[in-house]
């Protein structure tokens, strides 16, 4: 795939992530929605885990920053020239689920007034949320995670 506008770029911040990074890549290029980019920052590792790195094809790209720029930074280094309308985040131990993207597009299209989404996350094979819906970032910045630790099937579409 070229590199057009795609409806969202996917960035992953890798710092010695190892064999998790390759994990999470595989992952993303196994989504069952393909519109996507996804840049990959490498905050100058020394484990290899960016040498290593093998990318599927081209939707995705590797970015060695030379330096850690740190986690925020250097997501924000990549939202530059963005080409679609959306900006998702992804940390290289992430294994997102095969169709995360396309209920994300879906979430986004029903509810056009809204800026911004969350994803329930989990530990593979467990039950349990680990971080869940309603999550919100109050103006003195400590983050609330609604229904965090609550049986994932309880939770909400």
């Amino acid at each position: 795939m070229s590199w057009r506008a795609a409806w969202v770029r996917v960035v992953i911040v890798n710092h010695n992530a190892g064999p998790l990074l390759q994990n999470c890549i595989d992952a993303l290029a196994a989504q069952s929605l393909a519109d996507f980019e996804a840049i990959i920052v490498d905050n100058d590792s020394s484990d290899g885990s960016a040498e290593a790195l093998r990318l599927p094809d081209g939707r995705f790209r590797l970015h060695l920053a030379r330096a850690n720029l740190g986690f925020a930074a250097a997501n924000n280094s990549r939202r530059g020239r963005l080409r679609g309308a959306w900006l998702a985040t992804l940390n290289p131990d992430t294994v997102a689920g095969k169709t995360w993207l396309e209920e994300l597009r879906s979430a986004t299209l029903r509810h056009p007034g809204v800026k911004m989404f969350g994803s329930t996350q989990s530990m593979r094979g467990s039950p349990i949320a680990w971080t869940a819906s309603a999550t919100s970032i109050p103006v003195f910045g400590t983050a609330w995670r609604g229904a965090s630790g609550s049986p994932v099937s309880a939770l909400p579409r």
